[in-house]
């Protein structure tokens, strides 16, 4: 962004006249004032853009007229400095001495820089005393508050309290923030931020292990009906072939069988006994993780107050809200 040294430089003499408290033919600061503003002028040009500036802040110290703060505020955005360019743009604006040749130019740097930058809607008791970003100010306001992208910090004071507001400021977008203070000013301190409450891993774990526990459960008696019912057989086969000897010799087909349904048993009662164990130790897990859960649902703080999303028709989809 280059400047050609008209737009400020051609209108000192018509800020001189609207000053009132300054004649344009006698007052030394314009002559001084407009020599070093034509220096940062020539700095711009060749792409000295710091030194452009301190031309201009030079310039601005020796005469402090609005034109001069918007070239200040244009070179800020040249560099990069949008938050602070911003400012000056706004301010320049307001200054009823501005040159009406440069207001139309101003307005589009602001809503380039607004694109760049977050703002903040911040209402409240009137009177109170807020600090953004080491960027004071008192309720009520006159505009919403421009801001870095990014985290940014609201300290409120109203009534000897102080209470501090963290938030994201989002670039182009205004983010409401409402300050609500008790009648009598008492303290109630603001909410941390919540953690994660561990209800949720709890509450899972205790269905997990019981549904564990009653499967567990029917597999042990399916086991051991399964151990009876190869013993019962056993039993049958001896009984049928009494007095026949399963010990030497060649040995008869019913002995295999015998032997195979007393294999069948113990496998049974092995597997039965291992399933009621494992039933008992998921039990005692689904026990432990209930009382974890019961206790995790009752120790989560309940805050007084609280740190509100809210969104409507005029909140561009999102805002705060801090009670005090």
């Amino acid at each position: 962004m280059r400047f050609d040294g008209g737009t400020v430089a051609s209108d000192w003499g018509t800020v001189a006249v609207r000053d009132p408290s300054v004649i344009a033919a006698t007052d030394p600061r314009i002559a001084r004032a407009q020599a070093i503003y034509a220096e940062g002028v020539r700095a711009a040009n060749e792409h000295r853009d710091a030194e452009t500036l301190q031309k201009f802040k030079d310039a601005y110290a020796i005469y402090p007229g609005p034109n001069i703060l918007a070239a200040i505020g244009r070179e800020k955005q040249v560099l990069g400095q949008d938050l602070e360019a911003i400012r000056d743009l706004r301010a320049a604006l307001r200054d009823p001495l501005l040159n009406p040749d440069n207001a139309g130019r101003l307005k589009a740097q602001i809503a380039e820089a607004e694109g760049k930058l977050g703002r903040l809607q911040i209402s409240g008791p009137d009177g109170a005393h807020i600090i953004v970003d080491e960027h004071e100010q008192t309720l009520p306001l006159r505009e919403p508050i421009d801001v870095a992208r990014g985290p940014f910090r609201v300290k409120a004071t109203f009534a000897g309290k102080t209470k501090e507001l963290s938030g994201d400021a989002k670039p182009g977008v205004v983010t409401p923030v409402a300050l609500a203070f008790d009648a009598a000013g008492a303290e109630v301190t603001p909410p941390p931020e919540e953690p994660r409450p561990t209800g949720t891993i709890w509450k899972p774990l205790t269905f997990v292990f019981g549904g564990a526990t009653l499967v567990t459960g029917v597999l042990a008696l399916y086991f051991n009906a399964k151990s009876h019912s190869a013993a019962d057989r056993s039993t049958a086969l001896r009984n049928e072939h009494a007095g026949s000897n399963c010990q030497v010799g060649a040995l008869p087909s019913f002995c295999g069988d015998i032997a195979a349904e007393d294999s069948d048993t113990r496998s049974a009662a092995s597997a039965s006994k291992g399933m009621w164990i494992g039933a008992g130790v998921l039990l005692a897990l689904t026990g432990v993780s209930g009382a974890l859960w019961a206790t995790s649902k009752s120790s989560q703080p309940r805050a007084a107050t609280a740190l509100i999303p809210m969104a409507g028709p005029s909140t561009a989809g999102a805002s705060l809200r801090i009670s005090f």
